[in-house]
């Protein structure tokens, strides 16, 4: 799969390998460890991602002992930075979000506010990488292609911008 994931669907996706299918017959509800990041790619300059209050929960549903979705909620607030400059903001990135896995795709719908990493190609034949916050709703897939953004209703403010 290209490297063009969002950040939260690293840290969900990591969160799975603890997710037991013999809990298939009820959801499960787990502390989402995040941890501090750099993304590199998507801006000119490296993006640190540090995590400054944490109170993140995924629930993962089951069926016939696969995972079939992971609901995303609770509270995120990141500082972000300019590796090279220093320069920086605070973002809460709260969401919450529900992925949603099939045989050939993953989709991630967001509501409220979220952090989307997109790298050089993502949106685009040609287009540059960037780093999104948001706050709408957004739905990206993800696929063994890469990753689409599918639907956006909201606003977003390019991060690579802001911090450039």
């Amino acid at each position: 799969m290209k490297r063009s994931l969002a950040i939260v669907s690293l840290v969900i996706l990591t969160a799975l390998l603890g997710a037991s299918p013999a809990s298939a017959a009820k959801p499960l509800r787990e502390f989402l460890p995040n941890s501090d990041a750099v993304i590199e790619g998507a801006c000119d300059f490296p993006v640190a991602v540090t995590v400054l209050e944490n109170n993140e929960f995924s629930t993962t549903f089951f069926k016939d002992g696969n995972v079939t979705r992971v609901l995303v909620t609770g509270r995120l607030v990141v500082e972000l930075t300019n590796v090279d400059t220093g320069e920086s903001l605070v973002a809460n990135i709260s969401g919450p979000g529900i992925f949603t896995f099939t045989t050939d795709t993953t989709l991630l719908k967001t509501e409220g506010q979220w952090l989307l990493v997109f790298f050089p190609g993502d949106l685009g034949e040609g287009e540059p990488g960037q780093i999104w916050l948001t706050s709408g709703q957004f739905v990206v897939e993800f696929s063994e292609e890469g990753q689409r953004l599918l639907e956006a209703h909201g606003t977003f403010k390019n991060v690579c911008l802001l911090l450039g």
